[in-house]
């Protein structure tokens, strides 16, 4: 009985305090989280690149009316795979250089590391910032 009774104190107090925050440093978005958005790619011809969730769109103006072709995206840690339907099968690689995200892309086969080969896509994705319509 006095077990059952500290017990039910112990969790009658710990109802009443707030959890407490925690730490920006441990609140890290994952890869898939940090990718979601528009980026513009460098290059002779800028790209916008949105990645949303499961569908990437390229090209466009990015606006709600104006995506881009989309494509059936797949990605895992340092992977990201993306085309499907009546288009090309794209394997590309990337990793995130602070704000930015460097992607290497091929078709029907991934590129081994940044290092641009025939054949190969190769861009520096920068972040775009989010604007309302």
């Amino acid at each position: 009985m006095t077990r059952f009774l500290t017990l039910s104190v112990l969790l009658a107090l710990s109802a009443e305090v707030p959890a407490a925050p925690v730490p920006k440093e441990l609140k890290r978005p994952s890869e898939a989280e940090r990718m979601r958005g528009v980026w513009m790619a460098d290059g002779i011809a800028p790209l916008r690149w949105y990645f949303d969730g499961d569908t990437l769109y390229v090209g466009g103006s990015n606006t709600t009316d104006n995506k881009g072709m989309d494509y059936a995206l797949a990605s895992r840690s340092g992977d990201l795979d993306f085309g499907g339907g009546n288009r090309s099968q794209y394997y590309g690689i990337y990793k995130f250089e602070g704000n930015d995200l460097r992607f290497a892309y091929k078709v029907d086969e991934r590129p081994k590391d940044f290092t641009p080969r025939p054949g190969e896509f190769h861009h520096v994705l920068k972040p775009v910032p989010e604007t309302k319509k």
